[in-house]
């Protein structure tokens, strides 16, 4: 009941988002939600340099605060923040206005005001409007200023790491005039100092889904060019650290049809990669002999293959699969196979889980082998979209003495010589770009699948 209240006190666009959110994720599912406060505001003072002082909001400790400055005069303007505020961005319309962002994480103990100084008799407006459910280390996702000059001001686009991120757009101008509300956006504050400026505005909304956020755009009165900047800003959601959570592994010289193996999951925000090699007995034979693999009856989705067999006699067919969100508690792994009369010679599973992990899918993912006989290790190499991603890898590793290399955790390797490895990077990787796997085996054919798991938000 509490939190409800809590929610009902926020604005009906914030808690319909809430609500969708959570029906399109299912029941018991939460979904993470931005909160914005209400703003304060002020004009600026000055007798022989400039002083801009806001009120703190209503805000509660963890909460971040952004601040947006606009002042007039531009590039030639020295503006200094109050102890504690980390500048955004400063966007500089020549000498004609400038607009600066900042943010601060509410500790617990605030000043009742804070004041920016200005190293220009010149005028100055701002707003501070508090936002709860934000990252309060790291809020900034992205941002991106423009200027120009023209009765429309517009802001560039910019990218949402993930979905139901807050975008935030400024916009300043160097008379006193008013924008409009950019289409689908609220305002949180507009102001002007008196008579020639500036004027600056403040609108926010919860984007949905996570890409690409398209340019805002605001008229300003008058039917007059006029001078403007702005800045547009994705705050970022707190994010899951992702753990790990289970291993499992088996293997079979006697195939059958199937080869079962029991795991158990646990946590939440759930993720479980297994990763299966076909063995077969026979010369330079190609195609695919394993038709699926289940958790608890779930069928697993294929991450990618790899054939490790080029010319080589008893060729070898390794996979890496995925399931979201599996089942809780102890299951079976079923990996299911044709024998092909006699062909298939011998089957290695090893498996982990993890939690903390988005819901939405993979990151990325690659696939690699290395048919050069002997091989004594093998890499996994992909290229991770966010930050703190984890890697994992699915590995058909050499003949028996595996062993893990630079920044690689083996967390499930086959029995039987150990051939069939499921290893991951042991943590996040920071930041976001391409990152390897190694895992170091005897002399054999290798073969790898890997791919990124971003943290949850």
């Amino acid at each position: 009941m509490k939190k409800l209240l809590i929610l009902l006190t926020h604005s009906r666009r914030k808690l319909i988002a809430i609500l969708l959110g959570a029906g399109a994720l299912g029941v018991g599912v939460a979904t993470a939600a931005i909160i914005s406060g209400a703003s304060t505001t002020n004009i600026s003072a000055h007798v022989t340099y400039t002083q801009l002082t806001i009120n703190k909001p209503a805000v509660t400790t963890g909460d971040v605060m952004i601040a947006s400055i606009a002042v007039l005069d531009g590039s030639i303007v020295g503006v200094t923040p109050p102890t504690g505020w980390t500048q955004i961005a400063r966007t500089d319309n020549d000498i004609n206005v400038t607009l600066i962002s900042y943010w601060k994480a509410v500790g617990t103990s605030e000043p009742v005001t804070y004041t920016w100084t200005i190293d220009e008799q010149t005028k100055a407006v701002g707003g501070i409007t508090p936002y709860s459910g934000v990252d309060a280390i790291n809020p900034i996702d992205s941002v991106a200023g423009n200027t120009g000059f023209g009765t429309i001001a517009t802001t560039t686009a910019i990218t949402a790491s993930a979905a139901n991120e807050e975008i935030v757009t400024l916009f300043a101008t160097d008379v006193n005039k008013t924008f409009s509300t950019p289409s689908g956006m609220t305002q949180k504050y507009s102001l002007a100092h008196v008579n020639a400026g500036p004027l600056t505005a403040a609108y926010d909304v919860t984007q949905v889904n996570s890409g690409t956020v398209a340019s805002k755009s605001t008229n300003i009165a008058g039917n007059k060019s006029r001078n403007w900047s702005s800045q547009a800003i994705a705050l970022r959601l707190p994010s899951q650290s992702i753990a790990f959570d289970a291993a499992s592994s088996n293997f079979t010289s006697s195939p059958g049809t199937s080869i079962s193996t029991p795991h158990t999951v646990s946590g939440s925000n759930r993720i479980l990669f297994v990763s299966v090699n076909i063995g077969k007995n026979c010369g330079n034979c190609q195609g695919d002999l394993l038709t699926g693999v289940t958790y608890n009856g779930a069928p697993l989705t294929l991450v990618g293959k790899v054939a490790t067999h080029s010319g080589i006699i008893n060729p070898l067919e390794t996979y890496l699969y995925y399931i979201l969100a599996p089942d809780i508690g102890t299951h079976d792994i079923v990996v299911s196979y044709s024998a092909l009369g006699g062909v298939l010679d011998a089957v290695w599973v090893a498996s982990a889980s993890y939690t903390g992990v988005s819901q939405s899918g993979l990151d990325a993912s690659a696939v690699s082998a290395d048919n050069i006989f002997p091989a004594t290790s093998v890499t996994g190499t992909v290229t991770t979209v966010a930050d703190n991603d984890w890697i994992v890898m699915g590995s058909y590793s050499g003949d028996g003495s595996t062993s893990a290399g630079a920044g690689t955790t083996i967390r499930a390797t086959s029995p039987a010589l150990d051939r069939q490895v499921l290893s991951d990077s042991g943590g996040p990787k920071h930041p976001a770009g391409s990152a390897t796997l190694t895992v170091n085996g005897n002399s054999d054919r290798v073969g790898s699948i890997v791919a990124a798991i971003s943290p949850a938000y």
